[in-house]
């Protein structure tokens, strides 16, 4: 499509993002007869499944749903493919999508979205596209940029100093950038716990600091996947039961709510978000993960007693070899 100062047709929707979400909203809108204008900054479709320094995806990125529970109803991903599919088989996946359907051809690639405003009944987009800026006036507006699209950092910076390399997931790709140091990944949802099991293959040490407990599920349960597992049983139980049923088959598969070392949840599975790893704990008990308790607000690591936060005060009992972790 062509760009332009008001060369959107009258009642054109736009629709902000090329990700799964776009082009499904994409496809959605014109099979309906409507006219709608995808934006996309990149050159193709794809969002967070493209590697590329914009986005937080990383090389050994999976899905945490598996294929059935993800794919869209008509278009099965290929049976062949994993339970959990890899990045570069959701990205061609996607791409593939939209082309089936006809989507590209209603989007303008290379092209941000600076600024929205509302004008009069609709909407005015300025936007940056390969031959420079320029604005839209479209009747409708549908964003679909992603919520892993800004990393959030911690605000205010925990207090005290820091010598080594900090950096967030958002900026991770491939795991031999840290080959031979010693690392401590903050977190304990599905991509710091991936990108903890990749790096022990790479870095010196990694440890996992968890500030909270989490349910960490198996992948596979009962010979299926675990979502699976628990989607059947969403549609026949309520889900206090249905709580009830999954804990008893983890008790009975003999997998504790976290990993042996990990902190355990306060709550319930499905309480909370859970997070999706076979390695983890098994990294964790053959001790080539180390877990570690959430950073202290007001103090640094003690490697004298294993988990202990001091300010390098006599209360610590290794006061003399308190340092930082890094």
């Amino acid at each position: 499509m062509g760009g332009g100062s008001g060369t959107a047709r009258a009642g054109v929707t736009a629709v902000v993002g090329g990700g799964a979400a776009g082009i499904a909203a994409v496809k959605a809108l014109a099979e309906a007869g409507l006219p709608v204008l995808g934006l996309e900054r990149a050159e193709a479709p794809g969002g967070l499944w493209r590697l590329a320094g914009e986005t937080a995806a990383y090389e050994g990125l999976r899905l945490n749903t598996s294929r059935p529970r993800t794919e869209f109803s008509d278009f099965p991903m290929p049976a062949d493919w994993p339970d959990y599919p890899g990045r570069a088989q959701l990205l061609e996946y996607l791409e593939a999508y939209a082309e089936r359907f006809g989507v590209t051809e209603h989007y303008r690639f290379g092209t941000t979205l600076v600024r929205a405003r509302r004008d009069g009944d609709g909407w005015a987009l300025e936007l940056a596209g390969p031959a420079g800026p320029y604005t839209e006036r479209v009747a409708h507006l549908v964003v679909a940029n992603g919520h892993n699209h800004t990393p959030k950092l911690p605000a205010p910076r925990p207090p005290g100093r820091f010598t080594g390399t900090e950096s967030h997931a958002h900026a991770y790709q491939v795991p031999g950038e840290f080959a031979g140091r010693r690392v401590l990944v903050v977190g304990a949802g599905n991509s710091a716990m991936d990108i903890a099991t990749e790096l022990t293959g790479h870095a010196r040490r990694v440890a996992l600091s968890t500030r909270r407990g989490v349910w960490v599920l198996p992948k596979r349960l009962l010979g299926r996947p675990s979502d699976q597992l628990n989607g059947a049983l969403a549609a026949v139980l309520p889900w206090r039961v249905r709580q009830t049923v999954s804990q008893t088959v983890l008790r009975l598969a003999d997998r504790r709510p976290a990993g042996p070392g990990l902190p355990a949840p306060r709550r319930g599975v499905l309480q909370d978000h859970p997070t999706l790893s076979d390695t983890v704990p098994a990294l964790v008990a053959a001790g080539h993960l180390d877990a570690r308790p959430g950073p202290s607000s007001t103090g640094r690591w003690c490697p004298t007693r294993r988990g202990c936060c001091c300010t390098g005060t006599s209360s610590c009992p290794g006061t003399a070899r308190c340092r930082s972790w890094g």
